[in-house]
């Protein structure tokens, strides 16, 4: 039995905790093994780090959660494609996989294979060869493999076909807006403006097909972006780096997964206006079903912490429509005074 389980992400209201919590104690204690919870971390969002004490021995995991559609097509890549190009050990192994019984959300626990990653103020050459080596092993072991079929399916295409489709899907979107109440002067300008440059586009077509297979190389599978809060040295890197070049008084900092809605960015400085002793302002957090994730939190005497939505209160409730005071806000979005 693994003591603690139900502490694991306590306080946040992340879909799938109950079926998370069995998956580890199955994970952990299966097979009759004793253990606790010692302690968890935040990473980013939606990944945990939890670290656990199981018949004498320290265990490190990582745990994600994520969409369906974005989950299979993690778990296809590391339990099928990678293994099947011989590069299985590229990334950590996936040991666990725990799904919310609506398929809200899929949990994918991870061994957790350290801070070993591109960070620093100085970069350091041979972490970052090993990772453009790892990079191009994808690439060249992926060229014609038969594979590429299911990654296309589960991945998406990023040829020529993604390019056609994209032009004529937001030709046919700017089209059906003619006689729209919506279509000002302003925006049927605009609206005329885009169209000419798509139908452009489209009569280039032939052309950039042309010029892609003659250019482009094989076809082959292509990594995930990698971006600074991917691979070098994940969300707080990326930050340090964008605040030593911003100009500004107020600093913004926004995680790549967090959409902002209208309005956010004044009503971030009016809060600074309205409240000069405010050394940080977060914001509500909404998820994309539109339930209320994060409204700020509080840290209690013992140490814990836990956030003040429980996520049954609806994204208006006046609980949450008022400025307050509190411990800590969402590292996935917040602004500081530089």
């Amino acid at each position: 039995m693994i003591e603690g389980l139900s502490r694991v992400l306590e306080g946040s209201t992340e879909p799938g905790l109950t079926e998370l919590r069995d998956g580890l104690q199955d994970l952990l204690g299966g097979d009759g093994g004793l253990g606790r919870l010692v302690d968890q971390q935040r990473l980013q969002w939606h990944v945990y780090r939890l670290w656990f004490e199981v018949e004498g021995r320290s265990v490190s995991l990582v745990v994600k959660g994520s969409g369906w559609d974005i989950a299979r097509r993690n778990e296809l890549a590391a339990r099928r494609w990678l293994p099947g190009v011989g590069l299985d050990r590229s990334g950590p192994p996936l040991v666990a996989v725990a799904v919310e019984r609506h398929g809200e959300r899929v949990w994918h626990v991870y061994e957790d294979l350290g801070d070993a990653k591109l960070s620093g103020s100085v970069a350091d050459r041979e972490r970052v060869a090993v990772a453009m080596e790892a990079l191009a092993l994808i690439h060249a072991r992926f060229v014609r493999h038969p594979l590429l079929a299911e990654c296309r399916l589960w991945g998406g295409d990023r040829g020529m076909h993604l390019y056609t489709s994209s032009v004529r899907d937001a030709i046919t979107a700017l089209e059906s807006l003619e006689g729209s109440s919506l279509a000002d002067g302003e925006i049927t300008a605009a609206r005329e403006s885009l169209l000419q440059r798509l139908y452009t586009l489209l009569h280039e077509e032939v052309d950039r097909a042309r010029l892609m297979a003659d250019l482009g190389g094989p076809e082959t599978l292509l990594h995930g972006d990698p971006w600074l809060s991917n691979i070098f040295g994940g969300f707080a890197a990326a930050c340090n780096r964008g605040a030593a070049h911003a100009g500004s008084d107020i600093l913004v900092f926004l995680d790549p997964g967090v959409l902002p809605l209208p309005g956010l960015v004044p009503a971030l400085v009016r809060t600074f206006r309205d409240y000069p002793q405010a050394a940080v302002v977060g914001a509500k957090m909404i998820s994309a079903e539109g339930r209320l994730e994060e409204a700020g939190g509080v840290v209690l005497a013992d140490g814990s912490r836990t956030g003040l939505s429980d996520g049954d209160r609806e994204v208006s409730d006046p609980a949450y429509t008022c400025v307050r005071q509190v411990d800590y806000a969402s590292r996935a979005l917040f602004a500081t005074r530089r």
